[in-house]
């Protein structure tokens, strides 16, 4: 990977920023510990009095407007701005300003029927699904473009598909990671173009296979007639040891110039980048699309010169901020949008500019104001770093970072950060049924279990079972789900290698590589050119 360093550096010569005094792992970690996806709370809204469903819980400090009341016009964040105190540190300032600010309830817009769904948008009669765009009829997971998908993790332009990570372009599929432009594929890893293939790897352009052989159609159906009867671990099991006699590609991804990183595709010049498209000088980054110009980031597209930033869409110029779209030049914000610009510190505001700390300016004044700020936290020590996470509106364990940086409840404490003890979402049952058992039932589609809490064999929580849900299950003889959906989830993630580049050599030719397969690995690995030879 070639100037990367040089690039970063110039980059922070350019705005002013210091080198970090954290590790790229604690910095990550930092940023994601204020962004709750997957933790939902009834509540009212402090609006309208309505319930709604929220990110946040009855019990924080500031106001919760469902997002219709949010995107109102008869309030006015700018009621709740305050005075710059130079005699104070800032981040002091910004959290009390965020005591008070309403927030809004769901990241959501053009929705219908997707009470249950948080970071979406045109999205119809979804349920639990987080940070999608443009899906229907879609259930747990966080499909793009996708119809009638169930669990899945970064599925894109896909239908009817169940249990898939890092796909795109499936369909009728099941169980299959990394696997693109093929249908009627179940239990693959990395194949491409093909159809009707049962527990295969790295396959192209292939048609009725089970366990990388060639079978007859005859043959394929009625193999699969028996394998179909295994459990989901013991076919996991066979996906794996045939994985681990196939060799795979350094990292997924095509189309690429110069990168490092995992699924990356379309893009130029990027270093530690991951889950991401359409990408030029990208660097230290996670699941950023279509964006240019970006530095310490997670989760965005449609950017271009932003540093040290949680959540975006449509932004440019946008410095240690979290969750704003569809602005320009703002530093230290937080869900700010529509088109506001030129503001610093500020909470929950729209159509506005030349703010600090959520009280209007002239452009003048702003100008003026701004370099003595910033002079200001670099007294402090604060100018530089993105907000603490002992000060974040989420617990620790509410948020991503306790996905990617898993701490205990002790750990956390410890620290001074936040933790909420979960919440039992099921509640009035008078039927429980072990998750290990519900596959065992005489007619297991039966109506009745939805009547029922499974408890989860894993974590031992209660979920129940959607009859939308139940009746995709028994049209494709599908097995019930016996975890909880964030234990799914979780596992869903574990497929996929750690964020983290190691230094290995092809197991072909010799030649260095930068790959998320760990030296320790026993995975047979190659790279790109020993690669294509293998399969084409």
């Amino acid at each position: 990977m070639s100037n990367f360093k040089e690039y970063i550096a110039e980059f922070r010569k350019r705005f002013d920023f210091p080198e970090p005094g954290l590790s790229y792992q604690e910095r990550q970690r930092r940023r994601m510990a204020w962004r709750n996806e997957r933790t939902l709370y009834k509540r009212k809204c402090d609006k309208t009095g309505e319930n709604i469903i929220a990110s946040y819980s009855k019990d924080e400090p500031f106001p919760v407007y469902k997002p219709d009341a949010w995107f109102g016009d008869d309030w006015d964040a700018l009621d709740y701005g305050q005075d710059f105190d130079f005699n104070r540190p800032f981040f002091e300032q910004f959290f009390e300003l965020q005591k008070k600010v309403p927030r809004i309830a769901l990241i959501a817009a053009h929705n219908v029927n997707c009470d249950y769904c948080n970071v979406v948008g045109d999205c119809k009669n979804c349920y639990l699904l987080f940070g999608s765009i443009s899906c229907e009829d879609c259930m747990y997971g966080n499909p793009y473009y996708s119809k009638d998908c169930i669990d899945s993790l970064v599925v894109r332009n896909s239908e009817l598909c169940y249990e898939c990570t890092d796909c795109e372009k499936l369909y009728e599929c099941f169980f299959c990671q990394g696997c693109s432009n093929s249908k009627y594929i179940k239990y693959c890893f990395d194949v491409e173009s093909c159809s009707y293939c049962f527990l295969c790897v790295g396959l192209r352009q292939k048609q009725y296979c089970i366990l990388n052989e060639q079978c007859s159609k005859e043959e394929y159906d009625n193999k699969i007639k028996e394998l179909w009867k295994k459990s989901p671990e013991e076919l996991r099991k066979m996906l794996n040891e045939l994985k681990l006699k196939t060799p795979v590609k350094f990292m997924e991804g095509k189309n690429n110039e110069n990168v490092v990183g995992d699924y990356i595709y379309n893009s130029k010049d990027c270093y530690y980048l991951f889950n991401s498209s359409n990408c030029e000088n990208v660097h230290y980054a996670t699941q950023i699309m279509d964006s240019h110009n970006i530095i310490e980031t997670d989760i965005g597209e449609m950017g271009n010169f932003i540093y040290e930033n949680s959540g975006f869409y449509k932004v440019s110029n946008m410095f240690f901020c979290h969750w704003c779209w569809e602005v320009a030049d703002l530093m230290y914000c937080s869900t700010c949008t529509l088109n506001t610009k030129d503001c610093f510190g500020c909470i929950s505001l729209k159509h506005k500019q030349y703010c600090i700390l959520n009280k209007q300016y002239s452009k003048e004044e702003y100008k003026k104001l701004i370099p003595k700020i910033i002079q200001h936290m670099k007294k402090t020590g604060e100018w530089g770093d993105f907000f603490p996470i002992k000060n974040s509106v989420f617990g620790y364990n509410e948020t991503i970072a306790q996905e990617y940086h898993p701490l205990s409840r002790k750990e956390v404490t410890e620290k001074g950060w936040k933790w909420v003890e979960p919440q039992e979402r099921v509640k009035n049952i008078d039927n429980i049924i072990p998750g290990d058992e519900i596959n065992q039932r005489e007619n297991k589609y039966s109506k009745e279990i939805l009547k029922l809490a499974v408890k989860c064999k894993a974590t031992g929580r209660l979920f129940r079972i959607m009859s939308k849900e139940l009746k995709f299950y028994e049209k494709y003889n599908l097995p019930l789900p016996e975890f909880h959906p964030d234990e799914r989830h979780l596992r869903r993630l574990a497929l996929r290698n750690p964020r983290k580049i190691w230094n290995r050599v092809c197991y072909k030719c010799g030649a260095d590589i930068k790959t998320t397969y760990s030296p320790d690995d026993p995975q047979v690995v190659y790279c790109e050119k020993c690669y294509l030879k293998k399969i084409y």
